[in-house]
């Protein structure tokens, strides 16, 4: 089995004027539960062509992007988003690209 993997987005925002201790979390799992991995049910993990990028340009969020519309809206976005996908750029290649399914949380300590 994987280990989970988490991506954390921290926020530095002079216009929501929010401070390092608020983050988005998206996680990658193998396996969304116990049960999944005894039906062998994996997470969505998968590799495309490149030309992925430029054929989803419209409906891919960028951390440029996230950062231009600022933590209030990105969280709203990753709230209200039925599946996410993540591009991992630390396992592509000349070619491919990998995608996974994950999870989103935030975290706001106060």
């Amino acid at each position: 089995m994987r280990a989970t993997i988490r991506y954390n987005y921290y926020v530095v925002n002079k216009n929501d004027t929010l401070s390092n201790d608020v983050r988005i979390t998206l996680r990658y799992s193998h396996y969304d539960d116990f049960d999944s991995q005894n039906s062998d049910r994996p997470v969505p993990y998968f590799k495309v062509n490149k030309s992925f990028l430029k054929r989803n340009k419209d409906i891919i969020i960028t951390l440029d992007t996230m950062e231009k519309m600022g933590y209030s809206k990105t969280k709203e976005l990753m709230q209200e988003a039925k599946t996410i996908y993540l591009i991992d750029a630390t396992e592509n290649t000349k070619k491919e690209i990998t995608i996974k399914q994950v999870r989103y949380s935030f975290l706001s300590i106060e």
